[in-house]
C-alpha cells in the first residue's frame, strides 16, 4: 500500500512569485540577489518536494522525492514504531501520523492515494 504527502503547494507558490517580484524591483542593487538567492532556490525545490510511504509486510520505506528523482530512502521496521494516529484531515480525507522512536521523520501526515 502506498501513501503520500500532500505539500502546501500554493503558498509555497505565492512566496515564490514574491521572490521573483522582489529580485526584478532589485535589479539596481545588485548585491542584494545574493541574499534573495537561496530563499529563491528553497522555494523552488519545496514546492516540487513529495513523500512517499510504503507498507510492506515487516517494514515502512519512507521517500523523499524532488523532481522525481529519490533524495533520501529509509527502511524503519515494525519494532521501531511508537505508534500511529489516526485522523479526518478534510470531510472525506483521512491521514495516518506516524511516530518512530528517534527518527526524522517521527510526525509526517501521510493520505492514502486514491
Amino acid at each position: 500500500m502506498v501513501y503520500h504527502t500532500k505539500v502546501q503547494r500554493l503558498s509555497h507558490l505565492n512566496l515564490f512569485l514574491f521572490e521573483v517580484l522582489m529580485i526584478t524591483v532589485m535589479e539596481n542593487n545588485f548585491h542584494m540577489i545574493f541574499y534573495f538567492a537561496p530563499v529563491f532556490l528553497f522555494l523552488l525545490g519545496a514546492i516540487f518536494v513529495h513523500y512517499k510511504l510504503k507498507i510492506k509486510d515487516q517494514s515502512l520505506v519512507y521517500q523523499v522525492i524532488l523532481f522525481d528523482k529519490l533524495i533520501y530512502e529509509k527502511e524503519v521496521h515494525l519494532d521501531e514504531v511508537k505508534h500511529v494516529k489516526l485522523k479526518r484531515v478534510g470531510w472525506k480525507t483521512k491521514c495516518a501520523i506516524i511516530h518512530v522512536t528517534k527518527e526524522l521523520f517521527s510526525r509526517e501526515r501521510f493520505v492514502r492515494d486514491s
